[in-house]
């Protein structure tokens, strides 16, 4: 779990538990409208459909589609397991600002390479010759 340090969830949770108690219901449907709109996002990038997204969190397809329309507020403990499953920071699916960070991949690669960490010992074999035959030949 990349992202499931305690400390870091609690100032997350604690940010978004004071920001939705100040939200009114208008405030509070463009929240959840935008943050639908980010799963979508995130979702799309990874090449996944909605199906596939449900099954890897263990939820229908319905679900994911009530998320990403906003008929349905995401839970926040759900959040977290879906910023996994999509491969990114809960702060990116919050539309939070992150601090910048001196050191470390930029995040796109970063995703990336979570991916191929995930993939059969063959396969990542073959990631990790690629990216050497690059490296070596700049």
């Amino acid at each position: 779990m990349l992202f499931c340090q305690p400390h870091f969830l609690k100032k997350i949770k604690f940010r978004v538990i004071i920001n939705a108690i100040m939200l009114n219901k208008e405030s509070s449907m463009k929240l959840y409208k935008s943050i639908g709109e980010r799963i979508a996002k995130f979702r799309k990038e990874q090449k996944l459909t909605q199906e596939q997204l449900a099954q890897k969190l263990g939820v229908k397809q319905q679900v994911i589609a009530n998320y990403e329309i906003a008929r349905r507020r995401v839970p926040l403990p759900f959040l977290l397991e879906i910023s996994e499953a999509l491969l990114v920071d809960i702060e990116d699916l919050l539309g939070l600002e992150k601090k910048s960070k001196k050191r470390g991949p930029i995040p796109k690669l970063k995703r990336r390479l979570e991916v191929i960490q995930k993939l059969p010992p063959e396969k990542q074999k073959l990631a990790c010759d690629v990216l050497d035959s690059i490296i070596q030949s700049s």
